[in-house]
């Protein structure tokens, strides 16, 4: 029992009597005899009491609060790396050190599945690159550089996941003007981490050749990932060519919160998704069709 917990046999007794923290059974010699989930017990107690809880204040626990507190922990360690490696890249881009910042993704992209590395990494990364610039900490080239690199890894994220060939097809673009292509190539990657078969088409695309291009294809739904501020002349026309798009697919339309499109959700086939989690959600169920 302590090679198997590393806990020495003096103190796994201590836990057992003072504080009822197991109670194995007991063979015909007397000799204490301890069940698996005996085991597992014991181990999240170590785990526990490592963190620096007392061992009275948690013997009592069920092993579902004492798998909690260790999440928690988890958590919370996960949420540091990644302010760490947000830090660490910006910091890398504002010195023009590319290889130290290509080489903090690719440390990131190894220690996490495309979906959280795309959500908990990359997304921040590109909101406080384009913060920097604004506030005129980094420069339109800086800008740029960092954009590549991650256009670059998001691309390979993309190759790398399989897709079964009957998967329902998902067209993914920016429509013209509007020259942001990485939210709709984040959104390509979590699709097809969930079942979906992203086509991408980029950045800046004529609404009447997505259209072609939505026939030719059979594309179930259409994204149109909206990156700037619209005005009403422009939002007209995109409520036209959306209607238009909405006789051959469902169209969801990636935004930010209050985004003037979100007007566009009235019409007939139109879901309006203002988060990349959102559209995280509706791909999930459209991969989940039969």
């Amino acid at each position: 029992m302590s090679r198997r917990t590393g806990l020495s046999a003096d103190l796994i007794r201590a836990w057992e009597k003072r504080y009822q923290a197991i109670t194995p059974d007991r063979t015909e010699g007397n000799a204490r005899r301890y069940s698996q989930a005996e085991i597992q017990r014991l181990e999240l107690l170590r785990d526990v009491v490592a963190l620096g809880h007392t061992i009275s204040d948690v013997a009592s626990l069920p092993n579902e609060t004492l798998s909690a507190l260790l999440s928690e922990v988890a958590i919370s360690a996960q949420d540091t790396a990644t302010e760490e490696t947000l830090a660490a890249y910006v910091a890398a881009i504002e010195a023009w050190d590319l290889r130290e910042s290509q080489a903090i993704l690719a440390r990131a992209a190894a220690l996490r599945p495309p979906d959280a590395l795309a959500l908990e990494v990359l997304s921040p990364i590109l909101r406080a690159i384009g913060d920097g610039w604004e506030q005129g900490r980094l420069s339109v080239t800086q800008e740029h550089a960092a954009s590549a690199q991650v256009r670059g890894l998001l691309a390979t994220l993309l190759q790398t996941i399989a897709v079964d060939r009957g998967a329902p097809k998902l067209l993914i673009a920016a429509p013209e003007g509007h020259e942001h292509e990485l939210g709709g190539l984040i959104a390509a990657v979590l699709g097809a981490q969930v079942g979906v078969a992203p086509i991408y088409l980029g950045a800046n695309v004529p609404l009447r050749e997505l259209e072609a291009t939505l026939r030719r294809t059979g594309a179930e739904v259409v994204l149109l990932a909206v990156s700037r501020a619209i005005d009403d002349a422009e939002l007209q026309r995109l409520r036209a060519a959306v209607a238009s798009l909405t006789e051959h697919a469902t169209v969801w339309l990636g935004c930010t919160p209050g985004h003037a499109v979100e007007g566009l959700a009235s019409l007939p086939r139109v879901r309006v998704l203002a988060s990349l989690p959102a559209f995280q959600t509706a791909a999930l169920h459209l991969g989940r069709r039969p």
